[in-house]
Order: structure tokens, then C-alpha cells, then sequence
């Protein structure tokens, strides 16, 4: 939803294209996760019911939520570009598709890295277009510079703070130390590109 909210306000094809085909990766990205639900439960919704009343109600997820809903009412769009593409994967996709999956599978749950090797694969390919946005965009102007960081610091301090919960939950009590050091790639990411926190 916030892909196709960057396509429908952004301006131009190169930020509108990718933010689309973004968005449609994003959808395949659900239904993969969905399709593993249906197969672990033999076609039957009950561990999609499940996981809908997690995120509804469960403690752990509400700063997530929370945080994920504000970002589907920003009206700059490129705030939300920042929001989404920059910090909340640069969060998710490290800690949960890479850092996770190899704990699953060091604890014989490789099928799950297998089925979901798509994320980690989309992911390594998609840190290039925004490693280059943000570069191109700061260095257009010190404005620019100034706004982007501003906007880097503000959703990486809620999101990563939001996410601590789920860190814990995926890996015990170095959960927060996972997602420090993510956070702290992530930072660096950026801070390659002209973005200093």
C-alpha cells in the first residue's frame, strides 16, 4: 500500500515504476507467506486467522502497527519513500529474512530459508536503487541532505524501537543486540550514501 501511495504522488517514471513493481513484489511477498500458512496447515486458515489476531492484539506487535499506520497517512511521499524503503526494510529484511533464517535453519528449519529465498534474494537486489536514490537526492541540494537525514533518524529510532519486541520474540535475550547491529548497518548503509545520523 505504500508502494502504490509513492506511485500514485511521486513524480516521474524512474520513481513511480519502481515504486509500483515494488509494490507488486510485495504482494507475491504475502502470498508466498500465506501459501506456507495453507501448507502447514493441510489448506485450512486456521495459523492465517492466527497470525491476524497476533498482529491485532498481541503486545508485541502493537508499536509495529502502530508505527506501519501513521506511515499510511504521510503526505510527502518521499517521507514515506524514506519510511518504508529505506528503514523498514532495511530492518525487517536483515534481522528476519537473513539473520532469522539462518537460526531456523541452524536449528532444522531450513525448509523455511528454501521456501522463502525470494525475500533475501529481492531484497540484496532492491538496497541498490536505494542506495542510489538517497545518494543522487542528498547530493542534489544540502536541503535535500538535511531533510532525508532528519526523516533517516526519525523512523529509525521508532522503527527499530518498535521492532525490539519482535527481536526478542525471534531470538531470545540477544534480540536487541540483533537489531542494534542492523540498525547500526543500516545507518552506515546510508551514511555511505550522505545521509549522517
Amino acid at each position: 500500500m505504500n508502494n502504490c501511495q509513492i506511485d500514485c504522488m511521486g513524480y516521474g517514471t524512474t520513481i513511480c515504476s519502481v515504486a509500483m513493481f515494488n509494490a507488486i513484489d510485495r504482494l507475491g511477498m504475502a502470498q508466498y507467506i500465506s501459501r506456507i500458512g495453507l501448507l502447514i496447515d493441510g489448506n485450512e486458515t486456521t495459523t492465517l486467522y492466527a497470525v491476524k489476531i497476533d498482529w491485532m492484539e498481541a503486545p508485541r506487535w502493537q508499536g509495529l502497527r502502530h508505527a506501519i499506520e501513521d506511515m499510511l497517512v504521510l503526505e510527502d511521499w518521499f517521507e514515506l519513500m524514506v519510511a518504508q524503503n529505506f528503514v523498514l526494510d532495511g530492518l525487517i529484511f536483515p534481522l528476519l529474512w537473513d539473520r532469522f533464517e539462518r537460526k531456523l535453519s541452524k536449528e532444522g528449519g531450513a525448509t523455511i530459508a528454501m521456501l522463502t529465498e525470494f525475500m533475501s534474494e529481492w531484497y540484496s537486489e532492491t538496497i541498490h536503487w536505494t542506495n542510489a536514490l538517497a545518494k543522487v537526492t542528498a547530493q542534489e541540494s544540502e536541503a535535500n541532505r538535511q531533510l532525508l537525514t532528519g526523516w533517516l533518524d526519525k523512523w529509525a529510532s521508532r522503527l527499530s524501537e518498535a521492532l525490539e519486541p519482535v527481536a526478542t520474540k525471534a531470538f531470545g535475550a540477544e534480540g536487541a543486540a540483533e537489531l542494534a547491529e542492523v540498525k547500526e548497518e543500516l545507518l552506515a548503509r546510508f551514511g555511505k550514501q550522505g545521509l549522517t545520523v
